[in-house]
């Protein structure tokens, strides 16, 4: 097989084409996983989680786009080979990303959905708020809940039976953590990482590795501005708190509240990292980044046969 022959085999061979689909997100979310096995396990950066958390979504994104790309200028054609490639895949492209969409739109209704069934803020509550300059609402529930969520403008929400249960200064606190996950617009990031963990294969330990770092920064910013005891108290009283959405960050959440505890209080113990932790992670990320690529290089080869086609036909 000459160069030519190599480059338009990878470039325009359906079973090459089909195979990507289903081989270069699933090798992502297998590098990713693997990666993710040597972050510290509560003292991850929440950077490098959130790329290995992210990237097998992304590939499959951009194999998508390239498919439905490619196939907006072969239109025309019968046989099996071009069926598949230039309307099978992309029907298919429509159809993951058609589900991701309607997975995110869900989500966003189920917020517009907590904003309406909300009511303004009570005197404890506001003046909480006012405090801090954040955007809260009541939830009418005796239910013990405290969340952020919002992809635009997050808003903490907290119901009924919370606020009666927290002192002022537990109260203040667990508005401190969640103002935490607003000013670094947790809630959006959490967005985009959902939606891609729709659209293709993904790995749950990097996902919970990205939770874990952002309630351990929620929690350090929280005990920086109030205290380790209203931090504490305040976590162990909404620890039961009603099931929420996971697109939601909780006061409460099941990213190991006992590790959390330990490390509010000052008594979390110290698990050392791997320490070939920072060449995987590099590893792992640098392979992920040339797996996102691939995509691309067979669009490049595709138009530069292409090209070459009609350079040769005018010659």
């Amino acid at each position: 097989m000459n160069e030519r022959s190599l480059i338009e085999f990878l470039a325009f061979d359906p079973m090459v084409v089909a195979g990507s689909m289903l081989v270069l997100p699933a090798a992502a979310a297998l590098i990713s996983d693997l990666a993710a096995r040597s972050l510290p396990p509560t003292k991850a950066d929440w950077r490098v989680a959130a790329a290995l958390a992210g990237f097998p979504g992304l590939v499959m994104l951009i194999l998508c786009i390239t498919n439905i790309v490619r196939a907006s200028a072969h239109l025309h054609g019968g046989s099996f080979g071009h069926i598949v490639q230039y309307q099978g895949l992309p029907s298919l492209a429509f159809a993951i990303l058609g589900y991701g969409i309607l997975r995110a739109r869900r989500r966003h209704r189920d917020t517009m959905s907590l904003m309406a069934t909300s009511s303004p803020a009570g005197p404890a509550l506001k003046a909480a708020a006012a405090e801090l300059g954040v955007q809260v609402a009541e939830i009418p529930t005796d239910g013990y809940e405290c969340f952020v969520a919002g992809f635009w403008r997050p808003t903490i929400f907290v119901s009924s039976g919370t606020i009666g249960k927290l002192s002022d200064a537990e109260l203040y606190a667990a508005l401190c953590h969640e103002q935490a996950h607003a000013a670094g617009y947790d809630p959006a990031f959490l967005f985009v990482l959902s939606f891609l963990k729709d659209i293709g294969p993904s790995s749950d330990r990097a996902l919970n590795a990205y939770r874990q770092a952002r309630e351990r920064f929620a929690d350090s910013e929280a005990v920086r501005r109030t205290s380790p005891i209203d931090v504490a108290s305040a976590l162990l009283a909404v620890a039961r708190q009603s099931r929420r959405p996971a697109h939601t960050f909780m006061m409460a959440s099941s990213c190991g509240n006992v590790w959390r505890l330990q490390a509010i209080l000052g008594q979390e113990k110290s698990v050392p990292a791997m320490r070939s932790y920072p060449v995987l992670v590099a590893t792992g990320l640098l392979l992920e980044s040339g797996l996102s690529s691939l995509p691309a290089l067979q669009v490049y080869l595709a138009y530069a046969v292409a090209c070459g086609c009609a350079v040769s036909s005018a010659a």
